[in-house]
């Protein structure tokens, strides 16, 4: 019985994640047969990736021949080579194995809130179900998916981290560290580092909310927060391979990013508002090319796809409902002036008591000890910083953009995503303390339009971007793409390079040629324009004693390659490796020692890891 009633108790959240995830898929499909914008950046290597696997077995492919004359492919932060649509790509074609893809992720992302509402801070069940109806439908993964951002959906893996690092049970210190450290390297492996500032940043807000509202002991948040830091290390530890040589390919592209919005501090408050409610609330009904105008960066140029994040309009009605509980409580400030009991008067005033004497003032936090008043502090600043980051304003930005990874940062708005779940976290923490029930028919009804209305505001914004970029060279044929797949099926070995042409991305593999149409954002977003080799219809043609062919090594591990030169091409007399790599086979091109000791520390700490969590559950399944 107990089993059946557990299996109650998730069966309508199981429901509503299925729900969101189909209307995910629904706003994806609005263009088909077509994919616009960066899919066909995404979907040409992911399915150069799997033909290399069908050639070679499961290896890292270092390099590939069918971008630009020859280019790094393990090494570029966004080649994602061991992902889930990899594995997806073993079993079902392109456009099926995206579909799957972004259902799971919706699915996971509304399933995983609702156990960490309900599960983790104990809300009930009804408020834990609109709270994963909420973050499982927000703007910021659906907007970037759809333009083909398809790794920036890490995003979703915020609620999972915050529950395994909300943990204070000492016997599952071990198992909670590894399985965090899965989803750090995860993110890694998967072109997620934008995803990543973003969720690391939301999580520790999120944690120290949930701290401080719950009033934790000192001791179990720094417990917790070791967890934290111990599970980042350990997919640090696991990604190092990945890490490693991005560090040793991207030590010759720095991307350095001067930006600055020049705007004031309350345009900057007003344009975060309407990036985080705006859009959701009447894409429903508006044109979404006046919406984009609203929503849009206009002094940047930035699109709506790059700056919303917004949640469904249903969180409105739930802050209306505290901000007029709050004012029939209080006014419009809460000002009370109390008499302690030695006599002094002390005089409160929202979150703060000031108790004074005529010698003295002492100001204190409100029912806490000393550290909750830090605490709070600290929430509060790295809040402030995310603000500063989002809208490239103030003091904390200007000293944090001389850091390496912050100042290679673009479309910096992006990272008031960050606020999505700790804003879900405080609004229903004070709701839940109204006991303010709302009946389940009007629960049903809200998450029902909510997501009604999630699936037609993002596939009418997925028509509308489709509609501005008719012209650009790497919208995708999903058609083209799918006949690309099953042939390499079928004919894996029917695939070589046999010239260099002005092709987009998308057809090189079937034309075998490696193609000149190129555009990757490590090199240069115009395509092609940095690109050294040249057309030729015979790539065996040698110039010069070299092939029209840039050796990859070059731009990786040139030292470790007879001190090769940057973009250096590929010599004649390195005719064997040459065949190799343009029949997409792994060439004899060395690679540098510590990277042999990173690609053999991940192995073998990725495979222990999952050793250990299989064993886990395989003794716990015994003792039931």
């Amino acid at each position: 019985m107990h089993f059946f009633q557990k299996f109650k108790t998730y069966l309508i959240p199981i429901f509503i994640s299925i729900l969101v995830g189909i209307a995910h898929v629904y706003s994806l499909r609005a263009t088909l047969p077509e994919l616009s914008m960066d899919f066909g950046y995404y979907i040409p290597r992911l399915l150069d990736s799997h033909l290399f696997y069908l050639k070679n077995g499961f290896s890292i492919q270092w390099y590939t021949p069918t971008f630009a004359g020859g280019l790094p492919s393990y090494s570029n932060p966004n080649q994602a080579q061991f992902s889930v649509m990899n594995l997806l790509l073993f079993m079902f074609n392109p456009l099926d194995s995206l579909q799957i893809f972004l259902f799971l992720l919706a699915f996971i992302s509304t399933s995983t809130t609702f156990l960490l509402f309900y599960k983790r801070f104990n809300f009930n069940f009804s408020i834990s179900l609109i709270a994963s109806f909420l973050f499982g439908t927000s703007g910021f993964m659906i907007e970037h998916f759809i333009v083909g951002h398809i790794f920036f959906s890490f995003f979703i893996f915020s609620p999972i981290l915050v529950y395994l690092n909300t943990n204070t049970d000492p016997k599952k210190r071990l198992k909670y560290i590894i399985l965090t450290g899965f989803v750090i390297s995860y993110a890694i492996y998967n072109a997620g580092f934008y995803p990543l500032f973003i969720v690391l940043n939301s999580i520790l807000i999120t944690i120290l909310l949930y701290f401080y509202c719950y009033k934790l002991r000192l001791d179990q948040i720094k417990y917790a927060l070791s967890n934290l830091f111990f599970g980042f290390l350990m997919g640090i530890l696991m990604g190092i391979s990945k890490l490693s040589a991005m560090f040793y390919h991207t030590r010759f592209f720095p991307r350095i990013v001067d930006l600055d919005f020049g705007q004031s501090f309350w345009d900057l408050i007003i344009f975060n508002t309407k990036q985080l409610f705006l859009y959701q609330s009447i894409g429903f009904f508006t044109n979404t090319k006046m919406l984009n105008e609203w929503v849009a960066h206009k002094l940047y140029g930035w699109q709506i796809h790059e700056t919303d994040v917004s949640m469904s309009p249903v969180i409105i009605f739930f802050i209306i409902v505290l901000l007029i509980n709050y004012y029939k409580k209080n006014g419009i400030l809460n000002i009370q002036i109390l008499k302690n009991e030695d006599g002094t008067k002390k005089i409160k005033l929202l979150i703060f008591k000031i108790n004074y004497n005529e010698n003295s003032i002492n100001l204190s936090f409100l029912n806490t000890q000393h550290f909750r008043f830090y605490l709070l502090i600290t929430i509060i600043i790295l809040i402030v910083f995310c603000f500063s980051i989002a809208n490239t304003y103030g003091v904390l930005f200007q000293i944090a953009d001389k850091l390496p990874i912050i100042k290679s940062f673009n479309s910096n708005m992006r990272f008031i995503s960050i606020l999505i779940l700790p804003l879900i976290f405080i609004i229903f923490y004070y709701y839940s303390k109204l006991n303010h029930e709302i009946k389940m028919k009007y629960i049903a009804l809200m998450i029902l339009f909510g997501i009604l209305n999630f699936a037609i505001s993002y596939s009418k914004a997925n028509i509308f971007y489709k509609k501005q970029r008719e012209n650009w060279p790497f919208n995708l044929s999903i058609n083209h793409s799918i006949s690309t797949w099953e042939m390499m099926n079928k004919k894996p070995n029917y695939f070589k390079i046999e010239s260099v042409s002005n092709t987009e991305d998308q057809y090189g593999h079937l034309k075998k040629t490696s193609t000149l149409i190129s555009y990757d954002p490590l090199y240069g977003f115009w395509p092609g324009n940095w690109i050294p080799v040249k057309p030729t219809s015979n790539i065996n043609d040698i110039e010069n004693g070299n092939y029209n062919f840039t050796n990859p090594s070059s731009l990786v591990f040139p030292e470790e390659n007879k001190k090769l030169s940057l973009w250096d091409k590929i010599h004649f007399s390195d005719k064997v490796n040459f065949q190799k790599f343009i029949n997409y086979e792994q060439p004899d091109w060395k690679i540098s020692n510590f990277q042999i000791f990173c690609n053999y520390l991940s192995a073998f700490l990725i495979t222990f890891s999952m050793v250990f969590v299989v064993l886990g559950l395989f003794i716990k399944l015994i003792k039931k």
